[in-house]
């Protein structure tokens, strides 16, 4: 394989060793080392090991290892450098101090240092190349003789192998074979035992659904019961409610009616003495009228009898008539008198007659107030005594309903007895049963364990062919990487040249031109000073004309020696 020259250091390198040499100083640079020593951060800032740590191996790491391979032949203190940086990042991940030994900080991260990691790669990378899986100028590189003792051993590595996986893919067949004829008994013996179970599990569900059934019905009745007394308290407790309002109500009526008819009483004892004294007042009055009715007969009599007299006296006692008429006229006087008081007695009798009618209409109502209210008492009386009767009756279904819940429950402590019968013998069978049972879930699971230990043996046999294609998936990756990487550089190396060459050629060009322009420049320096000299013999000798024609020559030329001063230009400096 060709590889183009270098140009390193304005020096073009031809020879391969000299241009791998070039390579390894420039990928081992001690720039390049200390870029990478300035990777970490300097404080211990990271939050979490875990996340320390992926960020290490992603970031960090790949930068502290990249074409390892190639640079590991530089010297100690640059890869004690890079160990440094190893030894920060895992002072940062544990939090440790900067005086804690590395051998401590790198065990109780789990990692490896740089060098034995760079090891490994070249060792992977060697075996690789040994295996015919690197590009062909890696291949290439090692000799015919070593490639063959290394295939006749892997060839007869793999053949023992090989032997080796088929002893033991018979063996895994005979174990497969007992296995699956245990597991088949076993699986006969399980169906029973299930059957079995499922057998239990049914009658003991039945049970328990009887029992549910007749627990549900006996809670039913004692919620009825319950109901029932619940309803019957509630209405003992209205009516016995509605009896103290209904005894108070009485009472109080009681006591209203007790009020009214004593206020009646004393009304009508008010009314009787009253009467009492009308009719002594009356009959005073009757007796005073009878008398004065005995007295006017008597006067009347008299007067008859005066009458007479005096008729027969007017006859004889004429003369003395004027006299008796004045006793007449006052006589008379005084009978007008008489009547005028009779006539008032008789309106006082009139009145008290009135007032004794408005007594006796007063008598007759406070008697049918009073009979009216004899007759609520005795309706009140009646139903007290309804009252009592329903109560009595009441107090009976009471008991009655009492008697039936200690009936019920009794019966219910006998059934509960007997449920409780029931339900040990059913555990101590649910033991026994499930005793057997755990002696075969053992026997189930060794069998299993058995089982899982030769798949997991067997899956991981299978993962470590998986890891193995994995590998040989990731050599294919990075030779395929390695190659485009070299057609890479190639093409890098290639188009540096052309430019290096280019550049040169520019330079060259550009020299010829700035050695044409000084010469140039040299030549009208030679003709001023000619003109200078001239200048100075003639202003010497001259006159003003001579001054104006040097002057103006003078200017001409340093006119024209500013306008051909070719432009400065930067040095260019090519680097490898």
């Amino acid at each position: 394989m060709n590889i183009p020259p270098i140009n390193l250091n304005s020096s073009i390198i031809e020879d391969d060793k000299q241009k791998t040499e070039a390579f390894n100083d420039y990928f081992a640079s001690q720039s390049n080392i200390d870029d990478s020593n300035k990777l970490l951060p300097r404080d211990n800032t990271p939050p979490d090991r875990r996340l320390s740590t992926i960020v290490f191996e992603t970031c960090v790491r790949p930068l502290l290892e990249y074409v390892d391979v190639v640079w590991d032949n530089c010297p100690e203190y640059l890869k004690a450098k890079l160990e440094h940086v190893n030894y920060d990042a895992a002072r940062i991940v544990t939090g440790a101090t900067k005086l804690t030994s590395l051998r401590l900080l790198l065990a109780e991260c789990g990692w490896e240092t740089l060098q034995q990691r760079r090891d490994k790669h070249k060792l992977l990378l060697f075996h690789n190349m040994v295996n015919g899986k690197t590009p062909c100028y890696l291949n290439d590189i090692l000799p015919d003789q070593f490639r063959n003792i290394h295939h006749q051993r892997q060839k007869v590595a793999d053949e023992k192998n090989i032997s080796r996986i088929h002893k033991e893919k018979a063996r895994l067949q005979q174990q497969m074979a007992v296995t699956e004829d245990e597991f088949s008994k076993i699986s006969v013996i399980n169906s029973a035992v299930r059957e079995q179970l499922l057998g239990e599990q049914d009658k003991a569900f039945k049970m328990e659904e009887s029992l549910k059934a007749t627990a549900e019905t006996l809670r039913r009745q004692v919620k009825d019961e319950m109901h029932t007394k619940s309803v019957l308290v509630a209405r003992i407790n209205s009516d016995s409610t509605d009896l103290v309002k209904y005894k108070k109500d009485t009472t109080q009526k009681r006591d209203k009616a007790q009020k009214v008819a004593n206020e009646v009483q004393t009304a009508v004892t008010t009314v009787l003495t009253k009467v009492e004294k009308l009719r002594s007042t009356k009959r005073e009055k009757t007796e005073t009228k009878e008398k004065i009715r005995q007295q006017m007969v008597e006067t009347e009599k008299q007067k008859e009898e005066s009458r007479n007299k005096f008729m027969e006296q007017i006859n004889n006692l004429e003369p003395h008539h004027t006299h008796l008429k004045d006793d007449v006229t006052k006589l008379e006087k005084r009978l007008d008198y008489m009547e005028w008081k009779t006539e008032q007695m008789n309106k006082q009798i009139h009145d008290m007659d009135r007032e004794e009618v408005t007594f006796k209409k007063l008598v007759s109502n406070a008697e049918k107030a009073i009979v009216d209210l004899e007759e609520r008492r005795k309706e009140l009386d009646l139903q007290m005594e309804s009252l009592k009767k329903i109560e009595d009756d009441l107090k009976k279904s009471y008991e009655e309903v009492l008697g039936r819940i200690r009936d019920n429950e009794a019966s219910h402590r006998k059934m509960i007895e007997q449920r409780k019968k029931f339900l040990g013998e059913s555990e101590v069978q649910k033991s026994h049963k499930l005793e057997i049972n755990k002696e075969l879930a053992s026997k189930y699971r060794q069998l299993q364990n058995e089982h899982m230990i030769v798949k997991d043996k067997m899956m991981n046999n299978f993962d470590d062919r998986v890891k193995i294609e994995a590998q040989i998936k990731d050599t294919t990756q990075l030779q395929a990487l390695q190659r485009r990487m070299h057609v890479a550089m190639l093409a890098y190396l290639k188009y540096r040249g052309l430019y290096n060459r280019s550049e040169l050629d520019r330079m060259e060009t550009e020299t010829d031109q700035n050695s044409e322009q000084v010469q140039h420049l040299q030549v009208k320096m030679d003709d001023a000073i000619k003109q200078i000299t001239e200048f100075l013999q003639t202003q010497v000798q001259g006159g003003a004309a001579a001054k104006r024609v040097a002057w103006g020559s003078v200017g001409k030329t340093s006119r024209g020696v500013g306008l051909s001063q070719p432009p400065s230009r930067q040095p260019t400096v090519v680097e490898a």
